[in-house]
């Protein structure tokens, strides 16, 4: 019914569906034959005019179409379309919708107390969607305020600070802008989590009361800008001498939609529109819905340390890298140290709950991987879950050698169980042992995983710094830390200088 009066093209900078549409169109429709409507019933309601007259003008008001009655014109949301509960000030509706209050927490516009909810109904693909949306909005705020603190989008795999025109896949990072990354001496990577969006450390932080800075990487660059402020002004240098580059990976969006135009995780393409609430998700083909390079998480994290980090066109040959891998991200990247051993200067590797080394063929795995071990006892840290304070000392690494006989220990007690076991049981029972790769403190957070990076952080980067001072790649090894059962027994120091 609106076709005859919709614009070819529509200046709408809201939320738009078929009523937003539709209501848009009324508007403009109405604010075209207002002064004609107005003189019309000017017309009728004037006793002094002819009484003919005055019937004409009522005949073609009455024939005018109805989109040129104000009456028809509603008050819409402009972020859902939604048109009760409308809060005119706001042009939003009350219902499901969110501020950033003054603490940067996402709160309710209803209740400021309130966060934000995902259960907001029984229909679970109504609750995906809304998730989404919320996502969608944070996400774009993250990605705002990292390029207004200088770690601007780069697009791979071409390798532009713009997206490449569709159909074209592309996958973006952060990155310091590549003129400058090209100066820097020390590089700051961040490889997150499989699961989550680009520079979205965790949503579980980020949506209740860490807020939005501290959920994502804006908290740790906003700590690093702040350090290379302090020494800059120490050494009386400009901040861009003392800032380091900062490269994000983008771990979790490695899904690339043609509908949307750009790269998604696994929960945003199932959330995506469907033709109705009872069909499937789109398929997801294997060559037409991923990046060039990028296929995988593996795939990724070599793409970026080969084209981009192991690049002298982007990054200097002498320049030393700091990594930071959360949780399965930094195990990942461990893999990638032992398929490319002494790829790269890296000064320090920082990991979040990673997973322990178990037996299987360890001494084979030794043997063929010596030089990376030894790597990550000098020069690797790990943050665990824990009850105890954030970086307090739990663990120092094994030695080389000590590996090596708890293997060959552990292999004859193998062999002597299993023989043991078969005469028993018959069934053959299968021991694991661990060992400990990198010194262990403790990350602060006892539950959740993804939580550790927002309590451990700072003490990351005040690592980093030690590691720097101690020059870096070249220079720094990890000294033997003081472990909390060392401090308990009294072989160092008081247990109650620690507070313990």
């Amino acid at each position: 019914m609106s076709a005859p009066f919709r614009a070819k093209k529509l200046d709408i900078g809201a939320f738009a569906n078929a009523r937003v549409i539709r209501d848009h169109t009324k508007r403009k429709v109405f604010a075209k034959n207002e002064p004609l409507r107005q003189a019309l019933r000017f017309i009728v309601r004037n006793t002094t005019l002819p009484g003919r007259m005055r019937a004409q003008a009522q005949l073609k008001l009455a024939q005018m179409h109805c989109y040129t009655r104000g009456t028809q014109i509603r008050n819409r949301c402009v972020m859902g379309g939604r048109a009760r509960g409308i809060m005119r000030d706001f042009r939003m509706s009350r219902v499901s919708r969110y501020k950033i209050n003054e603490s940067d927490q996402v709160t309710s516009l209803a209740d400021p107390g309130e966060y934000f909810q995902f259960f907001i109904t029984n229909n679970s693909r109504y609750n995906d969607v809304q998730r989404e949306a919320m996502h969608a909005c944070v996400r774009q705020e993250v990605t705002s305020r990292l390029i207004s603190l200088g770690v601007p989008l780069l697009y791979l795999p071409t390798f532009t600070g713009t997206a490449p025109a569709p159909p074209e896949p592309n996958l973006p990072i952060h990155c310091t802008s590549l003129d400058l990354l090209k100066k820097k001496r020390h590089i700051v990577v961040i490889v997150n989590r499989a699961c989550e969006d680009l520079a979205i450390h965790s949503y579980r932080v980020l949506s209740r009361s860490g807020g939005i800075n501290k959920g994502s990487a804006v908290s740790i660059v906003q700590d690093i800008k702040s350090h290379a402020e302090t020494v800059a002004k120490v050494n009386g240098s400009t901040l861009e001498d003392e800032m380091p580059g900062i490269v994000i990976l983008n771990t979790g969006q490695l899904l690339f939609s043609h509908k949307l135009g750009k790269a998604v995780t696994p929960t945003t393409w199932s959330a995506m529109p469907r033709k109705s609430a009872a069909h499937p998700p789109a398929k997801i083909d294997a060559e037409w819905n991923t990046i060039k390079g990028n296929g995988s998480f593996e795939d990724h994290i070599d793409y970026v340390f080969t084209h981009l980090l192991g690049n002298e066109q982007y990054v200097r040959i002498d320049a030393d890298l700091y990594i930071m891998g959360l949780c399965e991200g930094g195990d990942e990247f461990v893999r990638y140290l032992y398929r490319n051993q002494g790829r790269h200067r890296i000064a320090a590797l920082a990991l979040t709950a990673p997973v322990s080394i178990h037996t299987g063929d360890s001494t084979k795995f030794i043997n063929e991987n010596s030089s990376t071990i030894k790597f990550m006892s000098e020069r690797a840290r790990a943050w665990r879950l824990s009850s105890w304070p954030v970086n307090t000392p739990e663990a120092n690494p094994t030695s080389l050698e000590e590996m090596k006989k708890m293997m060959a220990s552990q292999e004859n007690k193998t062999q002597v169980d299993k023989h043991k076991n078969e005469n028993d049981s018959g069934k053959q029972k299968e021991e694991k042992h661990e060992i400990q790769l990198f010194p262990v403190l403790s990350g602060g957070e006892e539950r959740n995983e993804e939580c550790i990076i927002t309590a451990a952080h700072k003490g990351i980067l005040d690592w980093f710094a030690e590691v720097k001072e101690g020059g870096g790649a070249s220079g720094y090894r990890n000294p033997k830390l003081e472990t909390r059962e060392e401090v308990k027994k009294g072989l160092t120091v008081d247990v109650e200088e620690y507070g313990w």
